[in-house]
């Protein structure tokens, strides 16, 4: 009788204890599966506005000048002047220029001739005449530029120009000779524009470099003072 009452209190201590354990674990398990978020909250920044970027309005282009600055000409078609001293009458001494063209054989062509009386008598006889060419007023065309001594000792120039024909410059050197002469933007400008650098000997054997500018409209300065002046030896 006791051996079957043994096992059967054992068995129902078996199964109390598991109840116990049930009733005791699940309501944790619930507890804690209630606890947790079904969907997870996104992470949003939130970024405040800027006002848009307002921006000045340009000023009007400058339609007088390139915006691309300096012009390299390519492909352009060149011509060659010749600065020189007349030898036979009725030229003989007389200022001259001559513009020369290729032709279609390759061959030089003079397209004109320019004779200094024409302007000014006393470029009737002239000494040591030197030429270049120069953009006086930065406009994208080269003036033919000649200096020499004229038929009453005066230091000249005389310039070709498309824009402003034909002009002269007097100085106040006399006397001057064995001529030379070059162009370039000497002073750095912002604008370009070129000067006209001419040396010369003077009647005490000194070198004399004279620096002359170009007038606005391309042609020659009113101005008989030159923009700058160099001396070797003072005289």
């Amino acid at each position: 009788m006791n051996k079957l009452i043994q096992p059967r209190w054992r068995a129902m201590t078996l199964l109390t204890i598991l109840v116990l354990l049930w009733t005791t674990v699940t309501p944790a398990v619930t507890r804690a599966q209630a606890s947790m978020p079904l969907v997870e909250e996104p992470n949003i920044t939130t970024v405040p506005e800027t006002e848009p970027t307002v921006t000045a309005a340009a000023a009007a282009a400058d339609c007088s000048n390139s915006p691309f600055g300096g012009l390299l000409l390519v492909g352009a078609e060149r011509e060659i002047f010749v600065s020189y001293r007349g030898g036979t009458a009725p030229h003989q001494g007389e200022l001259i220029a001559t513009r020369l063209d290729l032709t279609d054989a390759g061959k030089f062509q003079p397209q004109a001739t320019w004779f200094g009386s024409t302007t000014d008598a006393a470029l009737g006889n002239v000494t040591d005449p030197a030429a270049t060419v120069a953009d006086l007023n930065a406009d994208g065309k080269f003036e033919f530029v000649q200096a020499f001594r004229d038929a009453n000792g005066e230091y000249r120039l005389a310039a070709q120009s498309n824009s402003a024909g034909s002009d002269t410059w007097q100085g106040t050197a006399r006397n001057q000779q064995y001529f030379a002469t070059a162009a370039g933007n000497l002073t750095r400008s912002a604008g370009g524009d070129q000067e006209i650098a001419v040396v010369s000997r003077s009647p005490v054997d000194s070198l004399n470099v004279h620096l002359i500018n170009g007038a606005s409209d391309g042609g020659l300065p009113g101005d008989p003072l030159p923009l700058g002046l160099w001396r070797s030896v003072e005289n």
